[in-house]
């Protein structure tokens, strides 16, 4: 049973939202009953915090200026207990938590800014009593419109239980990619599924090797989608509520449809040293270890990723164990064993989860002496910048002998690490008048275990005094 017929739709930007967003929320509450109460809760930009305005959505209207919208939300109350007769949910900026590293680089940085490339999403669902009514039916061409005026990327309507009511919830429970959240789905490249309405943009038609085949097919309907200009965007499809006819459609469409068993990351362990007898021991006390490889510099133990909430819980529970039995006073009950984590997200296959030990294992660890690893969204592999975040009143020698090092293991394993061409020596620069180190490099055939080997040293040259505070790879902002 579906409580709700909801539409969902992302892109980069929205454009002027009084042209495009606007109107279709006008246009969607006209058609619903005239006794019912549209309720509202808006952000706003206001210089700090946002500032939020909530009530009657007539009431608030006129405050809605669509240059400060961060965000809006429309909930229309329905006859039937625990269901709405109306949602919707629009996000026309998201923001996240500051990055650590430009805190210290920028002390006068808010606390959140503003994300650049993430997609925004636009949800809106109607009970599906209203639904069965038409109340949609006749807007098809309406919701076209609204997908090429956004320059959308994906968009879909179907049968569902609950409302979208963010991009943080997960993909709905019976689609293959249930578990996953929506932020962290690769809506241009892929699609969630076959559904009743689907909304694919050029991206996807680009990777689609049957379309004539899929538009042929009984039951479907492929319409393309131009602009006022007649430039192509896109295609609509819509398939017949009848489970054959939705598999066929599927079955064209695979190529967009990532596996339901195929993990879209790859969960790492980095140890110090080499593998011995005694450490090979442990080892067997776990579940968590796939595989154990013995590398040149250091040992990388590629783990079972979790699938599932009990299996997540005994994960980490293990590592906790493991970590604890390695090295006692490693693991702090209160933070667990997140400050360890690295995430490369996009710059290697499959995108990785690194979890890493200290590097000196006799003694516990300060909270300060990991550095801490992040990747910009234009970090580009062909020219890599490599930023070396330094505490203040530090020496760099010691950090130029790590970077010779680092390359020469390179160059000695490439069948392990790939390969680095150095564009650009190391060299200090200055920022907020502090000196830190940059180098410039291409990296187009550098590995991950070759990445993975410059973060471990330099947990060592932090064991012994902290230098390196965070590695940025990417540019920095030029100011705040």
């Amino acid at each position: 049973m579906k409580n709700y017929f909801t539409f969902f739709f992302c892109t980069r930007d929205w454009g002027g939202v009084e042209e495009t967003i606007f109107p279709v929320i006008e246009k969607l509450l006209s058609l619903l009953p005239l006794s019912r109460k549209v309720q509202a809760s808006a952000q706003l930009k206001s210089g700090g915090k946002p500032r939020i305005i909530s009530g009657s959505y007539q009431k608030i209207q006129k405050d809605l200026d669509p240059r400060r919208l961060i965000q809006l939300i429309l909930q229309v109350p329905g006859q039937t207990p625990g269901v709405q007769e109306f949602f919707l949910f629009f996000e026309n900026v998201r923001y996240e938590p500051t990055p650590e590293y430009l805190r210290f680089v920028f002390p006068r940085v808010p606390e959140r800014i503003e994300t650049s490339g993430d997609l925004k999403i636009c949800s809106f669902s109607v009970s599906y009593d209203l639904f069965r009514q038409g109340l949609i039916g006749t807007q098809l061409e309406m919701i076209e419109r609204l997908f090429v005026a956004t320059n959308g990327v994906y968009g879909f309507g179907n049968p569902t239980m609950w409302p979208i009511s963010g991009p943080f919830q997960f993909v709905r429970d019976n689609s293959p990619q249930a578990g996953r959240r929506i932020v962290d789905f690769n809506y241009v490249r892929q699609i969630e599924d076959v559904y009743l309405y689907n909304y694919l943009s050029e991206s996807h038609l680009r990777e689609m090797a049957e379309l004539d085949e899929l538009c042929a097919t009984r039951g479907v309907e492929c319409k393309r989608l131009h602009d006022e200009d007649q430039r192509p965007h896109g295609l609509a499809v819509y398939v017949e509520n009848d489970p054959d006819t939705v598999a066929v459609a599927r079955g064209y469409l695979r190529n967009l449809i990532p596996a339901s068993e195929a993990s879209s990351k790859s969960f790492q362990l980095l140890l110090p040293g080499t593998l011995d007898n005694a450490l090979e021991n442990r080892l067997n006390k776990y579940s968590f270890a796939a595989a154990v490889i013995d590398l040149h510099d250091f040992i990388r133990i590629a783990l079972r990723a979790p699938v599932s909430v009990h299996d997540n819980q005994e994960f980490y529970t293990e590592l906790n164990e493991f970590f604890a039995d390695l090295r006692p006073g490693a693991v702090r009950r209160a933070e667990g064993i997140a400050q360890l984590l690295v995430q490369y997200p996009g710059f290697f296959e499959p995108d990785q989860i690194v979890q890493r030990i200290p590097y000196i294992l006799e003694r516990s660890p300060k909270r300060d002496e990991h550095v801490k690893v992040y990747f910009t969204a234009n970090a580009k592999r062909e020219r890599l910048k490599v930023l070396f975040l330094m505490s203040a009143n530090t020496d760099s020698a010691e950090l130029d002998g790590l970077v010779r090092e680092w390359l020469a293991s390179i160059e000695r394993h490439p069948d392990v690490y790939g390969s680095v061409k150095t564009i650009e020596e190391l060299s200090p620069r200055s920022i907020e008048n502090q000196t830190h180190a940059q180098m410039l490099i291409d990296a187009t055939h550098l590995r991950a275990d070759g990445f993975n080997l410059l973060v471990l040293l330099l947990d060592r040259i932090n064991y012994a005094d902290l230098i390196v505070r965070y590695l940025v790879c990417g540019d920095l902002p030029q100011s705040f």
